[in-house]
């Protein structure tokens, strides 16, 4: 059925996208499908495990690669790389690494191929490693970074790739690496009886040895808001704390229990700014984001007065303005020109430079397309 489909595509001048993990909609529903069968039996994920494809993230540092047509180097944007599993097995093995299913994760479901014919398994790798003695004269950072090259890549940063990787789905599916295997780190024991959890091969749930009680990884909601004034013609942004300088955003908080999420935007305003919003509004976006916990983001607008005064909580903000539109499209338009912040200097002896507006979120993050949406309505 699925060499018919894809004939017809041909037939019809449908595109096919080339990498396996973008595959078409008209794949969509026997995909979800296979995906919960591999949740459900250990037996069938683990047969085909040998047969999968794999992401690596080694101490938290995703494997990406430089997309091979970017000429503009300024522009450069990573795309996660994809391993067989021979190619990571001996490569990981040269380095006293191991790949296996107890630290692997499943990421997602790929199509058929011109080389096989059936759904394969992507899974995402995750290893530890242990900083060497002082005296053995080994850098780890080098280790990583031949690591990465045998692999054709480097590792970057879980945060920075995050905000850089130029695929949604990319970023998706690290959301998911990252969450699920944190949570299968973490979470080793029922909390109703205390007994060891048996973690499912795809670790998305795990069963407790003696109550069979089933758990799933945990997920927290959160809330984020650009505020605007009135007349809207400004909006404003903040600075959290030991963040990138010069990089502003929208408020953000996690949702309490009872809460609706816009009653968490209206409360979060309010904690972080002191200001009072009102005209809570939600817009259609959302993200998942891994750090510090596994968050699903989602976006609002609000409305507030430029008349109140703003109290900035100061164990979270730095700094808290209103900016006029224009302001905030020269930030736009320098981030969508230097997305890896490589511009990002400072006179250390003017740490005031820091609370500059200069740039706003990259493209990675949902704060990114928020406040864009804002800039181009006029």
């Amino acid at each position: 059925m699925i060499r018919c489909v894809q004939l017809y595509q041909r037939k019809c001048g449908v595109r096919i996208l080339s990498k396996r993990f973008c595959s078409s909609d008209i794949n969509y529903v026997s995909r979800v499908r296979q995906m919960d069968y591999w949740q459900q039996s250990d037996h069938a994920l683990e047969s085909e495990f040998d047969r999968g494809h794999f992401m690596l993230m080694v101490d938290k540092e995703p494997l990406i690669v430089k997309p091979p047509t970017l000429k503009n180097t300024a522009l450069y944007t990573p795309e996660l790389a994809v391993c067989s599993y021979e190619d990571l097995k001996t490569k990981l093995q040269d380095y006293g690494l191991e790949i296996g299913i107890l630290n692997s994760v499943l990421l997602d479901v790929l199509d058929p191929t011109e080389h096989y014919n059936d759904y394969r398994p992507l899974f995402g790798c995750a290893v530890r490693t242990m900083e060497p003695p002082a005296e053995s004269g080994i850098s780890l950072k080098n280790l990583r970074q031949e690591l990465g090259a045998s692999l054709g890549g480097k590792f970057l940063n879980l945060r920075m790739a995050m905000l850089t990787l130029r695929s949604e789905r990319h970023r998706n599916l690290l959301a998911r690496f990252q969450a699920l295997y944190r949570w299968h780190m973490i979470y080793r024991r029922c909390p109703t009886c205390t007994l060891p959890l048996k973690a499912h091969a795809s670790k998305m749930s795990a069963t407790c040895v003696r109550c069979t009680r089933v758990f799933y990884p945990t997920i927290s909601p959160v809330a984020i808001c650009l505020v605007t004034d009135p007349s809207n013609e400004y909006c404003l942004l903040v600075r959290h704390r030991g963040s990138v300088g010069s990089v502003f955003t929208c408020v953000a908080g996690f949702a309490m229990a009872g809460e609706s999420l816009q009653e968490t935007a209206r409360r979060e305003i309010a904690e972080e700014v002191g200001i009072v919003a009102y005209d809570v509004r939600a817009l259609n976006m959302s993200q998942p984001w891994p750090m510090p916990n596994s968050s699903l983001m989602t976006a609002f607008r609000a409305v507030a007065n430029m008349e109140d005064k703003i109290d900035v909580a100061p164990d979270e903000l730095e700094k808290a303005e209103w900016f006029p539109r224009e302001h905030v499209r020269k930030a736009l338009d320098r981030v969508l020109g230097d997305p890896n912040l490589r511009g990002v200097k400072f006179d250390k002896s003017d740490p005031e430079t820091r609370q500059v507006l200069r740039y706003i979120p990259p493209a990675g993050a949902v704060a990114h397309h928020i406040i864009k949406q804002w800039v181009e309505e006029r």
